[in-house]
């Protein structure tokens, strides 16, 4: 049996707040910083990481990392990017279904990727940071009318199933929500903080 409390903003060190940089996102349960015992987490899909650089990190079961730029508790919210600027690179291995997490409230769509060697119309623009010099890398969305576009001189790379369009557009910024554990969004309502 799982008992979940609610703690206030006492000096329990159990339940003390983490962070990888001093103005980084407050770490605390369901979170959990690699470095700290497991019972301040709810499960290994919720342990982050600091990297050499102090940015929190979550790794995704599909061996995709993450840079947290925030962790809003109340709405069960987190803000995160590519720490390498290009959340586009990140598509191929891109999967929530083995994680906790989901896209928030984003409109998603499925998408194929292209490498062309030409400009293709001036409607699309290309993944500016999946370019090499002679090619540009297109994405079109399972609602676009190909048929106006000419591919002749496109290669097709990979689908990218149900993504929203701020991952290809170039943002690198991703909203993604959590669910569990349930019993904790009274706690945070409460302004209180939830723990075993």
């Amino acid at each position: 049996m799982l008992v979940l409390v609610c703690h206030g903003a006492g000096n329990n060190e159990t339940f003390q707040e983490a962070r990888c940089k001093k103005h980084g996102p407050a770490i605390r349960f369901p979170f959990r910083l690699d470095k700290q015992p497991v019972h301040c987490g709810y499960d290994p899909r919720f342990v982050l990481s600091c990297n050499q650089r102090n940015e929190t990190l979550l790794q995704l079961p599909t061996s995709v990392t993450l840079n947290i730029k925030k962790i809003d508790y109340a709405s069960r919210l987190i803000i995160a990017a590519d720490p390498d600027n290009c959340l586009p690179r990140q598509l191929r291995n891109f999967s929530l279904s083995q994680s906790p997490f989901k896209f928030a409230g984003q409109y998603q769509d499925d998408y194929a990727l292209f490498n062309c060697t030409s400009k293709q119309g001036d409607y699309y623009d290309p993944i500016s940071c999946l370019g090499v010099p002679g090619y540009d890398i297109y994405a079109y969305s399972s609602n676009n009318f190909l048929g106006y576009t000419d591919l002749t001189n496109c290669t097709k790379m990979y689908n990218v199933p149900s993504i929203p369009s701020e991952m290809i557009r170039g943002d690198n910024i991703l909203h993604l929500n959590w669910s569990e554990p349930a019993a904790c969004v009274g706690c945070e309502e409460q302004g209180k903080f939830c723990g075993w």
